[in-house]
């Protein structure tokens, strides 16, 4: 299994003290209970700590009554050694790794398993996922040449509609292009003739 950099640097300066045929993580923590036990245990200290850390009794009293740090939710999930690789799983998919390296991660036999068992997804993670979109651009045309009331012709027709009849006008169109974090405007000019758009050149704001 590949390990992330960050915990090799640290295994390297712990594994120098280790003689070289000595088992890595000895003891009975993968037998029986004994892991889930070791969570358990490590998850009520830092909920105590937690708790205790309050500031208030208001504080101390809402942390309490809420499940961080807890061995199971309100909703029934519980924090033990193979909710681990769930939230393996879970970050390779936040932090954008593709679906295919992420099942070989998790040495699954299908990537189905790996996206629709293992990746979890709240309602944060799809509010930011909607936000990475792009909004169309918005139309607002231009109202020129507009006739009286009672001429049959539209109030506010395009520019140019009223010259000459020939059926061409022009629309006027805000296109949003982010820039650094940023956005700029532009007026795009389209010409009108036989039901045809053809776009213009940017006219800049």
């Amino acid at each position: 299994m590949p390990l992330h950099p960050g915990l090799v640097a640290d295994l390297r300066t712990w594994l120098a003290s280790k003689p070289a045929t000595a088992l890595l993580w000895p003891g009975n923590w993968a037998k029986h209970t004994s892991a889930v036990d070791l969570i358990k245990r490590d998850l009520e200290v830092a909920r105590a700590a937690w708790i205790a850390e309050a500031a208030t009794d208001a504080e101390s009293a809402t942390r309490a009554e809420s499940d961080v740090l807890a061995y199971r939710d309100r909703d029934g999930n519980v924090a033990d050694f193979h909710a681990l690789r769930h939230t393996f799983v879970t970050n390779l998919v936040a932090a954008g790794v593709a679906p295919k390296d992420a099942k070989e991660l998790a040495r699954h036999s299908t990537i189905t398993l790996t996206m629709d068992r293992y990746a979890h997804v709240g309602l944060r993670d799809t509010a930011a996922a909607v936000a990475k979109l792009t909004m169309p651009a918005v139309a607002a045309p231009t109202p020129r040449g507009a006739q009286e009331s009672g001429s049959g012709a539209a109030t506010g027709a395009a520019e140019g509609a009223a010259e000459g009849g020939n059926g061409e006008g022009r629309l006027r169109i805000i296109e949003e292009t982010a820039l650094g974090g940023g956005s700029t405007e532009c007026l795009k000019s389209q010409t009108m003739e036989g039901g045809r758009r053809e776009s213009g050149t940017c006219e800049g704001v």
